[in-house]
């Protein structure tokens, strides 16, 4: 690939840098690359101006493909998503994570179109609602459940979300 085609950014917390495309890398036909480095962690900066694009309120599931509060994204990348999200209420956002924790560190807008959630797949992963923010709208996303995490967990569990 062309290095002139994207930037390489250094990682919050010091892993391998992280790759940042201002605009849509295309192959040899003239086709968009989906994802041009596989799964690595790729901001798409090209992409902010998505919500406005559209012309009524929309369900937005933000870094769908990612998780935007892993450790190892920068403060600067939300900062950016955040601004794209004050700008647009008249959208729905929705952001899950594995790293509910992050919420608390990174302090996250409130508003009524902003929905923070987390990932519960396992048992000893429940306690992640815990960390999820308070005083915001919450949700929890079971899936793909990969054993019993126990219907006595389900009362803690769902009195901590709003969905």
């Amino acid at each position: 690939m062309d290095k002139d085609s994207y930037l390489l950014v250094k990682a919050a917390d010091g892993g391998e840098d992280l790759y940042m495309l201002g605009e849509r890398m295309l192959d040899g036909t003239g086709r968009v690359f989906v994802y041009p480095f596989g799964f690595e962690p790729t901001f798409h900066k090209y992409r902010l101006d998505y919500p406005d694009k559209l012309k009524m309120g929309n369900n937005i599931f933000a870094g769908a493909m990612s998780d935007m509060f892993g450790a190892w994204v920068p403060d600067t990348w939300l900062d950016e998503v955040m601004e794209v999200c004050r700008k647009t209420p008249v959208h729905n956002y929705l952001f899950l994570t594995k790293y509910p924790q992050r919420y608390g560190q990174y302090h996250v807008p409130d508003g009524e179109n902003m929905w923070y959630g987390t990932m519960v797949t396992k048992k000893n992963e429940i306690s992640r609602v815990m960390y999820l923010p308070a005083g915001r709208r919450k949700f929890v996303s079971i899936e793909p459940l990969m054993e019993d995490i126990g219907s006595e967990n389900n009362h803690m569990m769902f009195k901590c979300t709003d969905w």
